[in-house]
């Protein structure tokens, strides 16, 4: 059996940032909570856990100490709130994601609708678009149904979405919108990954796809890949062990 590796892979350097900035916080005589999910990877929570600092999903369950902003970003609001109760606050926010955040918060000063291309639930958008006045979040162009022609629309895009389904969107967006306004915001290293995957999954014969199950980056690599071959996401080596395929 021969293994190849993709020429790119690995956590991206936003989060390697990330996860750099929570580990060198001295914890001695200060709790550390991260809010939301530094990373999508449960093995790397749990080795995050065993040195002291805790993931809390919710403001309402941190109750002192430094809080740490993950490398998604959140809404400018939030980190007054936590600020607010007098706590410390270390940001990780990915600089990618942050010029995400000033881009649209331009464009809502100059009176635009930004039209975000991602998934409404997830972390970046939510901070994304809790900094805008006007925000519509879609997935699909056919998503939105009611177009003011006299309006000015921005269309950008949560940092780990697929280049190529972005430019569709873009495309059919360009069809219905006579004011629109493209940014692509889509970061280089997931455009690096799954140019890289894209390229690989087309010469050999399968693809395992390894990251949290959680994880968009991840998500989508496997869907890139399983256009080309049949492709495996797993989480963890173990799961290869007990594949009846391998």
């Amino acid at each position: 059996m021969k293994i190849s590796i993709a020429k790119s892979y690995g956590f991206c350097w936003g989060v390697r940032r990330a996860l750099e900035i929570a580990e060198s916080i001295d914890n001695a005589n200060s709790k550390v909570s991260v809010l939301g999910r530094l990373i999508h990877n449960p093995q790397e929570v749990k080795r995050l856990n065993s040195k002291g600092i805790d993931i809390k999903e919710n403001l309402n369950d941190i109750d002192g100490g430094t809080v740490v902003i993950t490398s998604h970003g959140v809404s400018d609001s939030t980190i007054e709130l936590v600020k607010s109760k007098g706590y410390k606050v270390v940001d990780t926010t990915c600089p990618l994601v942050r010029s995400v955040h000033n881009i649209t918060k331009n464009f809502d000063k100059r009176g635009y609708i930004t039209i975000i291309y991602g998934d409404k639930e997830h972390v970046e958008v939510k901070g994304i678009s809790g900094n805008l006045s006007k925000s519509i979040v879609i997935k699909h162009a056919n998503e939105l149904t009611e177009i003011d022609q006299e309006q000015n629309y921005l269309l950008v895009s949560q940092t780990t979405m697929e280049i190529d389904e972005f430019n569709n969107v873009s495309e059919e967006l360009k069809k219905k919108i006579r004011n629109l306004k493209v940014v692509d915001t889509i970061c280089l290293p997931t455009k690096e990954r799954q140019s890289s995957a894209r390229e690989l999954a087309q010469e050999v014969d399968m693809m395992i796809v390894v990251g949290g199950y959680m994880s968009s980056n991840t998500k989508k690599l496997s869907q890139v890949c399983s256009e080309y071959v049949e492709t495996h996401h797993i989480e963890r080596f173990e799961e290869i062990l007990i594949h009846p395929l391998f």
